[in-house]
């Protein structure tokens, strides 16, 4: 679902990427075992998003890490804007933790 020229942004962090495969091949995307991860899907200004949790495995439950906001051309996803602010959660109906 990925545009060839889609684009990866984290604010506010000053790098990006632009590409699909620039955006397999970074840092985003880890070489060894998958962290457990969850998604819940939201909207932000309209727009498709999803709020990812991680697993705590300390803590029995996972916990908010970011806001990934989508942005779509047709049925590609041209862009994705994650907001590393787990406090911003509650504005966009998602909780900080799940089970």
């Amino acid at each position: 679902m990925l545009a060839d020229d889609a684009t990866f942004a984290m604010p506010p962090y000053a790098g990006w990427y632009r590409g699909r495969d620039a955006i397999a091949g970074s840092w985003l995307m880890p070489d060894g075992p998958p962290t457990p991860l969850r998604v819940v899907p939201a909207t932000a200004n309209g727009q498709p998003a999803f709020g990812a949790y991680r697993l705590e495995p300390h803590e029995g439950r996972f916990v908010a890490i970011a806001l990934d906001v989508l942005t779509l051309d047709g049925t590609r996803i041209s862009g994705i804007t994650a907001f590393r602010t787990p406090a911003i959660f509650p504005s966009f109906g998602l909780p900080l933790t799940l089970p």
